[in-house]
């Protein structure tokens, strides 16, 4: 779902408030653009492949528009935020980036058990084989996508795949092997992201256990909700598991890769905890607006135009990273690991905010998942 032209509008704002060229773009979705076909090559990553053709096309291009080709910064929210990290890993894409900034990012790839998963389970929808796909009408395509899953339980479902020429690592892996060395990245969550998925599908806490015990087993578990529950005690068992949606979906792999690029770049990081701006001006849905405070996408509208108070702080913080390589803040680096909280009254610097989710979640691996079974 989305376009480019969607977000085409808010460039306006930042070519007047910092004089910067605002480029937008599409690529392919869903199974359009991270199905993996047997016989194709590469398959699982033809979105990210039309990412890299866009930026390509910039650096290329943008001197006509009267853009600088040598500092072109990378920023996307949600999708385009983890979009983000896996152009930072792209060895297609090296070069080619000066800045890099994400909102609610982090890494965004499915492995190969789950894309063979997903594949036999599309192809069986479809009622077709890999090697009739050609000819297959797109229409026929969405529809074979949507019986498998719908908004907002297809979240997380249609991920790049490690393709070996787009990405030939894991994300995280490659950047912090490298792949982005002198790439300086901004890199922000929310302080209750998945409060917005327990709007939209109210059995998105109850997953929790289920995802956490298919990673780690009953014990780690076990271990996990009791850390959250010390942690969070004025939370009710829907809320703990909230937070812990949370932080699996962007906190925790967020700050691995701030960890991991901050050994290569500078890096800034930042939470926001404050009200969703741009919310949409409905009476149906204002009983609904502080249930949103610090939800996942309420700082987008607010980088992108800016406005009073804090919209208007946000703003300029991207705004300079864009024009001058710096948000305004101490930088992001262990062991301080230093952030800044966009809150109300006042924004503040907060050192190691992220600490107890990160000692929660160290030493554990795992392979994210959608969220939902299907």
């Amino acid at each position: 779902m989305g376009h480019g032209a969607d977000q085409a509008g808010h460039g306006f704002a930042f070519a007047q408030s910092h004089g910067i060229v605002v480029v937008t773009f599409n690529y392919r979705l869903g199974a359009l653009g991270f199905l993996d076909v047997e016989g194709e090559s590469p398959a699982g990553a033809l979105g990210l492949h039309d990412q890299i053709a866009a930026l390509r096309w910039t650096h290329e291009n943008i001197a006509s528009f009267g853009g600088d080709p040598e500092r072109i910064t990378v920023y996307g929210l949600s999708a385009g935020g983890k979009s983000v990290t896996n152009l930072l890993a792209s060895p297609l894409a090296s070069g080619l980036i000066r800045q890099a900034a994400e909102s609610s990012g982090g890494d965004h790839v499915k492995s190969q058990p789950q894309a063979r998963a997903l594949a036999a389970r599309f192809f069986r929808e479809l009622g077709t084989t890999p090697d009739r796909i050609r000819d297959v009408p797109a229409r026929d395509i969405l529809a074979a996508q949507l019986a498998i899953a719908a908004p907002p339980r297809s979240t997380w479902l249609w991920r790049p795949s490690v393709d070996g020429t787009s990405l030939t690592r894991h994300p995280l892996e490659a950047i912090a092997g490298g792949a982005a060395a002198g790439v300086p990245l901004l890199a922000q969550t929310c302080a209750r992201e998945c409060a917005l998925y327990q709007l939209l599908g109210p059995d998105a806490a109850a997953q929790a256990d289920r995802v956490l015990t298919g990673y780690f087993g009953a014990r780690v578990t076990d271990r996990l909700l009791a850390a959250y529950a010390a942690d969070h005690p004025g939370l009710d068992d829907t809320a703990l598991r909230v937070a812990i949606m949370t932080d699996e979906r962007y906190v925790v792999r967020t700050g691995r890769l701030a960890d991991a690029q901050s050994a290569h770049a500078p890096v800034w990081r930042s939470r926001y905890d404050g009200p969703y701006t741009g919310f949409p001006d409905d009476p149906r849905l204002a009983p609904f607006a502080k249930l949103l405070d610090g939800g996942h996408g309420g700082d987008g509208t607010a980088i992108w135009q800016g406005g009073e108070g804090m919209s208007g702080r946000l703003h300029d913080a991207w705004g300079a990273f864009a024009a001058t390589g710096d948000p305004g803040w101490a930088r992001y680096a262990p062991p301080s690991r230093a952030a800044m909280i966009f809150a109300e009254p006042e924004p503040y610097i907060a050192g190691d905010p992220f600490r107890n989710v990160r000692e929660a979640w160290s030493g554990l691996d795992w392979q994210p998942g959608p969220w939902w079974s299907h």
